[in-house]
């Protein structure tokens, strides 16, 4: 969001908003088209809170997990760890780019494990046939993420 975004305060300084504040406002609009609801709101931001914190909890469960079932993945996690970031050293954000090794752990468990094994529900808007079935306009899907990534013809 540009600092410069929202309403003057009085000093020549514009007050800046957060997300919430934004979601309010589209609540108290009256345009039906551009308009949320109260539960609408909650939905959203109970996303944003489990979406973001309890799957990366979960992923970071499931890397440590397969690490500790394959001694030789952990060895080499273990030398690029110490090779790139040093063994009396915390991980910092500039160290990421070079941890190939355990880029390609944490990728690997994500399509073996994902966190969520169904994808957020989806409703189509138009009837229409996908792979040979019907699917009519309204329906519920739910994607299995978890069959997606063991099939190798996907």
């Amino acid at each position: 969001m540009n600092s410069n975004e929202g309403k003057e305060d009085g000093t020549g300084k514009f007050e800046q908003k957060d997300f919430l504040q934004f979601l309010l406002e589209l609540k108290e609009k009256n345009d039906a088209a551009t308009s949320i609801s109260m539960t609408q709101v909650k939905a959203l931001l109970w996303d944003i809170m489990v979406g973001g914190s309890e799957t990366t909890a979960t992923m970071v469960e499931w890397v440590m997990a397969e690490l500790r079932q394959h001694s030789e993945a952990m060895r080499k996690v273990n030398e690029e760890l110490t090779e790139i970031v040093g063994s009396n050293s915390l991980v910092e954000e500039s160290h990421l780019p070079k941890l190939h090794y355990l880029d390609a752990i944490i990728k690997e468990t994500c399509c073996l494990l994902p966190a969520l094994p169904f994808l957020v529900p989806r409703c189509p808007s138009q009837s229409s046939t996908i792979g040979g079935y019907y699917v009519p306009k309204g329906t519920r899907i739910l994607l299995n993420v978890w069959a997606i990534h063991r099939d190798p013809k996907i």
